[in-house]
């Protein structure tokens, strides 16, 4: 996940990088996997991250998105 000098996720390049990696062959990209860094994303940036990557084309069915959250109420948001 791409992060902004604010230590904000940077959607934009995110996209970016995520259709170049789909474009040289991956298959799928994962968004807020298990290293750690998913509980640390906002709900709010989770949903800038994937409304970048619809804009930038990425058919939903090529995004895995973990569900890493602290508390119950934010995973199922």
């Amino acid at each position: 996940t791409p992060y902004g000098a604010d230590g904000r996720v940077d959607p934009e390049r995110l996209a970016r990088h995520a259709a170049h990696v789909l474009d040289e062959g991956c298959d799928r990209v994962t968004l807020c996997g298990t290293t750690g860094e998913g509980a640390s994303i906002s709900l709010e940036e989770r949903g800038a991250m994937l409304r970048a990557l619809a804009r930038a084309g990425v058919a939903g069915e090529r995004i895995h998105v973990g569900v890493a959250a602290s508390s119950v109420a934010d995973a199922v948001a």
